[in-house]
Order: structure tokens, then sequence, then C-alpha cells
């Protein structure tokens, strides 16, 4: 958190940001829960200064279900860290979501299981400083892949989050 303070992955201020994430090169990604059942799908983009990360969620349709923007703070060829604000009143208090290198393979959709974007997640404003929060999940790794932002292929983990101070 804004206080270096880590942060218990079921604080319901970053419990949606648990699991696993596949950014690819065309510019689509996929996430899946930490169990690698489907958590939404759609198309990303950094912009070119490298400062603010876009995602536009999309249902199995192709239809938009959000878009998220949200300001990066790292990115190297081994770190992506973001930033999300749960209150915009409130700026001072925020959660750096940080991504390390992990080998997790992306999961597979199965009869069992739907789709990426299926069901679809509530609706989320256009805006910066809104983080989108969830039901609590406990686990070891916040996974993340970024390959596309940091290249080399390499799929990414957040291991942790942690603050940084402005």
């Amino acid at each position: 958190d804004q206080d270096g303070t880590p942060v218990a992955l079921d604080n319901e201020a970053v419990a949606n940001f648990v699991g696993w994430a596949y950014y690819k090169a065309d510019g689509t990604f996929t996430m899946y829960n930490l169990d690698d059942t489907p958590k939404m799908q759609g198309d990303w983009s950094v912009n070119w200064q490298g400062t603010e990360r876009t995602l536009v969620a999309k249902d199995a349709d192709g239809n938009v279900l959000f878009t998220r923007v949200v300001p990066i703070t790292e990115l190297t060829g081994t770190v992506f860290t973001y930033r999300v604000i749960p209150d915009a009143a409130n700026p001072g208090v925020y959660f750096d979501i940080i991504h390390t290198p992990t080998n997790h393979a992306e999961p597979t959709p199965t009869a069992e299981a739907p789709a990426p974007g299926a069901p679809a997640p509530a609706p989320v404003e256009n805006a910066p400083q809104l983080a989108e929060t969830g039901s609590p999940a406990m686990g070891i790794v916040i996974g993340l892949g970024a390959a596309a932002l940091v290249g080399g292929g390499a799929l990414l983990a957040a291991r942790r989050i942690r603050a940084r101070q402005n």
C-alpha cells in the first residue's frame, strides 16, 4: 500500500487483481483465477510513453464490458508495476500491483469451464483512479502475465503487492 505495508491477497481493494494473465503480442489478453478458471479476456495496450496500460475487457462475442486505464509505475524487462487507487476522492491511498516472471502455463478452456470472458465482470468506468474489487481470493502468488509488455515472451506473476512512495 501507500505506506509500504504488504497487503493480504484477500483484501477487497486488491483481490480482483489476484490470478493469471497472458498479454499477447497481438494486443489481446486472457486472465484466469488462481484455480485456472476463466476471469476475463479482451485487448490491451501501453501508451507510447510507457506510463499507462489500458485494458478493454470483452465478452465471448467481442462486446466491450469495460475499459480500465492504470498508471504504470515501473516497466522493465523483469518488473511490471501498475497502481490502483480505489477511491478517486482519496488518491493518497493506493496499491501498487507488482509483477515478476513466472513459468505458469496458460490454462486451456475445457467443456466444463467457459471460455475467458464468461461470466462477465461488472462494468467499470474508464478511469485510472478506479480499482475493480471482487470476492476474496487466497493464494501465494498474484499472477499476471505481461509477456508483450516486457518482451522476450516471458510470463509475469505478481508475487507481492508493495507500495511506492510518491
